[in-house]
């Protein structure tokens, strides 16, 4: 991604890429954009299961390999000697991620930075999608699927609160 002046686009955690899908500007100007991606695909309702192949520009060449839900999992941070490397992914709670930049429809996770927003049935689809993983799985720590849960629901009560505004105002 190239920068007003035509030079490579960085931030504070290194270059900048936009994510492609099927010629579909999913993400913009992400230092990991194959984990945003993937947050942002499953935001909407793609299989977690789907395979999903990262290639570098115009590339034959496979970069990286996963599938939705695996990658959409993973961060890419920084080790002390500045190796990025795949940690464990927490969702910002809706409060910190900021704003809707739709009417019905909240943030719940920053994908580059044009953010992940969602629909109230996008989130009650993925909240029974992470239900019914939790249940297939009793004896796994499912402890990251669980804070999502919480976030989601959370983001379920702001968009209930936001339209109970909405009508209350209309109303007036």
């Amino acid at each position: 991604m190239l920068d007003k002046d035509g030079r490579r686009a960085y931030s504070t955690r290194g270059p900048l890429f936009i994510a492609m899908v099927d010629g579909r500007r999913v993400v913009e100007r992400s230092p990991q954009p194959l984990c945003d991606t993937c947050r942002a695909l499953l935001g909407e309702g793609i299989d977690p299961s789907t395979p999903i192949v990262m290639r570098h520009g115009n590339s034959p060449h496979d970069a990286l390999r996963s599938t939705v839900g695996a990658a959409a999992r993973l961060t890419v941070l920084d080790t002390a000697q500045g190796k990025p490397v795949f940690r464990p992914y927490r969702m910002a709670p809706p409060a910190i991620a900021g704003g809707a930049p739709v009417s019905g429809t909240a943030v719940i996770a920053r994908a580059g930075t044009g953010g992940l927003s969602m629909t109230r049935q996008q989130a009650l689809d993925r909240i029974e999608r992470l239900v019914d993983h939790i249940d297939k799985y009793p004896l796994k720590n499912c402890s990251a699927e669980r804070r999502e849960l919480e976030d989601l629901r959370a983001l379920i009560d702001r968009l209930d609160r936001d339209a109970a505004r909405k009508l209350k105002g209309r109303a007036a």
